[in-house]
């Protein structure tokens, strides 16, 4: 459920879009497949809430004091050794400069985004590991992408919060189009995109290599963890965090 979080460009990002006192559940569907826990605190308790999971607290009484301790976790480990690599921000980084055409920018960005996909596995008829066909991983990267889409974005329009950010999404979404349909040559930056997925290939390397002998994700984990990477990445290679649903919308199409 919390990948339905706001997306980067929400004031309430890294808070979830589910109001658990009323649930529409036509916009948030998967909601259907939880089930929620409700506990009452008495004095002295002590509730331990596992990473990722949506939670909402309400006093019960008068008054109530707590207090909440944010503890380390094997996922947040992961975390920092996987996706918050200086380094690697550096070399991204370089895939954000203005002297780059959108449309080079863009299958940068998805050149990177298909190597975390690449660790997905078909079993052939003898049961062995077979490594993901290219076309395999832009199939998985556009379903993705429509789901980042579906779950962080889409569910904006409703909710009052984002009004005051509609003209300017609309104007992200224009300018995107328009640059993105420019004639630009993407054969003299062959070289850009190669190294955007050679870093993404190095990425997935180091979470399949760390992850022999630390803690690995769990699907839903790694669905979050995704998300929140993809959307950092496109917000910095695209100059802005508006950028991100309109590239969604357009990777998860093409």
């Amino acid at each position: 459920m919390y990948s339905s979080r706001y997306p980067r460009v929400h004031p309430s990002t890294r808070m979830s879009q589910v109001d658990m006192d009323s649930v529409r559940t036509e916009i948030f569907p998967r909601f259907l497949n939880t089930t929620p826990i409700e506990f009452t605190l008495e004095k002295g308790d002590v509730l331990y809430i596992p990473p990722y999971w949506l939670h909402q607290t309400e006093v019960a009484g008068a008054h109530s004091i707590s207090v909440s301790v944010c503890s380390e976790s094997p996922q947040v480990e992961l975390r920092e050794r996987v996706f918050l690599d200086q380094k690697k921000q550096k070399q991204l980084a370089s895939l954000a400069s203005p002297q780059l055409p959108l449309r080079v920018r863009v299958l940068a960005l998805e050149a990177y985004m298909r190597a975390f996909f690449q660790t997905e596995y078909a079993r052939d008829r003898v049961g062995k590991a077979m490594k993901s066909s290219e076309d395999e991983k832009i199939d998985r990267l556009r379903r993705f992408c429509s789901l980042m889409l579906t779950s962080r974005f889409d569910t904006l329009p409703f909710d009052k919060e984002v009004v005051g950010l509609s003209r300017l999404i609309a104007d992200a979404k224009v300018f995107f189009q328009r640059e993105l349909a420019e004639h630009t040559s993407h054969h003299a930056h062959t070289d850009v995109i190669e190294m955007a997925k050679y870093e993404g290939e190095k990425l997935t390397t180091k979470y399949n290599f760390l992850t022999g002998t630390m803690y690995r994700y769990t699907k839903t984990e790694w669905e979050i963890e995704l998300m929140n990477h993809f959307e950092d990445v496109i917000s910095m290679v695209l100059g802005s965090p508006l950028m991100i649903a309109p590239f969604l919308r357009y990777a998860s199409t093409h």
